[in-house]
C-alpha cells in the first residue's frame, strides 16, 4: 500500500535545538529527511561511521572533523539533523553544544539511552534541547490519509504501511504475523540492545502479558511470579520495568474510572495481535494454517478497533481516556477535573437495539455523551450518538 501521511508533529520542529526520540519504526527519519527543511543530515552508523548529505563531505570517521563540521555550520544558522545521534561519544555532543542557541540542530533516536543521555538530571546536555516525543500517527491524521477504519488503526504504525495491500484486513493481519515474529520482538528488543542491556525476562515477560491481554499490574506480577521470572509476587518488581516499557512508546497506562489503579496495554495494535496470537498458538515456532486463526484474528482486530475508536474519540473530544471493570464499558472519556466528556461502546459487527439498550443501561449513572460505534446495523436513537464508519471518520477529522 502506498500512503503519504501529513503528520502534525512536524509543526513542533520549528526552529532551536530539539530532541526527537520514539520508539524504532515510527517514522522519525522519514519525517525528518522528507518534511522537515534541513540544510546537513548525519547519520550514525552502528559501527560508528557517518555519512552525510548536504554537507562536505559525504563520509565522516573523524569525530574533530564530524565537530569542526557541524559547529561551523549551526554558527552560520544553518539547520542541521544527527539520526541515531545516541551512538556517538558524549564527548561529541559536549563539544558541540558550546555553540548553543546558534542554528538549528535535531538529535534523533530510538533508544533507552536517548532518554537517559538527554534528559538525565546529572546530563550534561539537560537543559539545552527542547524534547518532542514522536509516538504513532495521531488518529486524526491517519483518517485524513485513509477511508477505512480497519486499516487505519494499524497503519498509524507506519512500518505497516508498505506491507499491507488494503484489501482484506483479516487476510492482511494473518500475512504479517510472518513479519511480526520477526520484526515485533526485535522492535522491542532493540531499545535495550542499543545500550548493552539485555532484552530480560522480566521485560519480555511483561511485554507478552500486555499483548495477550493481561492489563492488570498485580495480575502480571502473581503470573510472572509464578512462572519464577521475578523474586516476590509484588508490582514493586515490575514497576521499573512498566515505566520503561511506558516512556518508549511500547506500552500505555490508563488510569481506571474513579478509582485507584491503572491497566496497561500495549500502544501498537499490531503486537497486540501478534502476542494474543502467540499466546494460542506459539508463533514463534510456527504460523497455522488461516482457517485455524481467523476467528481469533478477528477477535484480536475488535479488541485493536475498540480501543481506535476510543482513542481517536478522546483525541477529538479533547480528553483522556478512563477504563471501567464494574460496569465493564469500552471507554470512558474525561476532562481534566475527571468529569465524564463521553461514554463510549464499540460494536464493530451489527448493532442491535437491544445492544444500544444495554449500554445505556450500564452507563445510566455516568454523564457527559452516549456514543456507540458501529459497523453496521441500528442507526438512530434519542439517547445516544450512533456512528457508522463513514460517520465516524468524518466526525473525527472534523469533515
Amino acid at each position: 500500500m502506498k500512503l503519504v501521511v501529513k503528520r502534525r508533529e512536524i509543526k513542533e520542529l520549528v526552529e532551536g535545538w530539539i530532541l526527537l526520540y520514539g520508539r524504532r519504526k515510527v517514522g522519525k527519519s522519514y519525517l525528518l529527511k522528507n518534511f522537515f527543511q534541513h540544510d546537513e543530515y548525519y547519520d550514525v552508523l552502528n559501527d560508528g561511521s557517518i555519512w552525510a548529505k548536504g554537507a562536505p563531505l559525504e563520509r565522516i570517521s573523524d569525530p574533530d572533523t564530524l565537530i569542526q563540521l557541524i559547529s561551523s555550520s549551526l554558527q552560520g544558522g544553518k539547520r542541521v539533523v544527527i539520526d541515531e545521534f545516541q551512538r556517538l561519544p558524549l564527548w561529541v555532543l559536549e563539544r558541540i553544544k558550546k555553540v548553543h542557541p546558534k542554528g538549528t540542530l535535531v538529535l534523533s533516536g530510538s533508544s533507552m539511552g536517548v532518554v537517559e543521555r538527554v534528559l538525565n538530571p546529572s546530563s550534561p546536555l539537560l537543559g539545552f534541547f527542547r524534547e518532542v516525543h514522536l509516538g504513532l500517527i495521531h488518529p486524526q491524521d491517519i483518517l485524513r490519509s485513509i477511508p477505512s477504519v480497519d486499516y487505519a488503526a494499524y497503519l498509524r504504525d507506519p512500518w505497516l504501511i508498505p506491507l499491507m495491500e488494503g484489501k482484506d484486513i483479516l487476510r492482511d493481519l494473518y500475512g504479517m504475523l510472518s513479519w511480526a515474529r520477526y520484526t515485533v520482538p526485535s522492535l522491542i528488543g532493540e531499545i535495550f540492545l542499543e545500550e548493552d542491556r539485555k532484552l530480560t525476562e522480566t521485560y519480555r515477560g511483561l511485554v507478552k502479558l500486555i499483548g495477550e491481554g493481561v492489563g492488570s499490574p498485580p495480575e502480571m506480577a502473581t503470573r510472572l511470579y509464578g512462572m519464577g521470572v521475578i523474586r516476590r509476587d509484588s508490582t514493586s518488581q515490575i514497576a521499573p520495568y512498566l515505566s520503561n516499557l511506558e516512556r518508549m512508546g511500547v506500552i500505555k497506562r490508563i488510569p481506571i474510572y474513579k478509582k485507584r489503579g491503572f491497566i496497561f496495554r500495549m500502544i501498537s495494535p499490531i503486537f497486540s495481535v501478534y502476542y494474543y496470537i502467540d499466546a494460542k498458538y506459539g508463533l514463534e515456532r510456527e504460523r497455522p494454517p488461516y482457517e485455524v486463526v481467523k476467528e481469533n484474528l478477528r477477535k484480536a482486530h475488535s479488541f485493536s478497533i475498540e480501543d481506535f475508536c476510543v482513542l481517536s474519540l478522546a483525541e477529538r473530544l479533547g480528553g483522556e481516556v478512563r477504563y471501567s471493570h464494574t460496569p465493564e464499558i469500552d471507554g470512558i472519556i474525561v476532562d481534566r477535573r475527571e468529569r465524564p466528556i463521553a461514554t463510549v461502546e464499540v460494536k464493530w459487527g451489527k448493532l442491535r437495539k437491544k445492544d444500544i439498550s444495554t449500554f445505556l443501561d450500564k452507563c445510566s449513572e455516568i454523564g457527559g455523551r452516549k456514543i456507540i460505534v458501529a459497523r453496521s446495523g441500528y442507526k438512530d436513537h434519542d439517547e445516544a450518538t450512533i456512528l457508522m464508519p463513514d460517520d465516524f471518520r468524518r466526525f473525527i477529522i472534523k469533515e
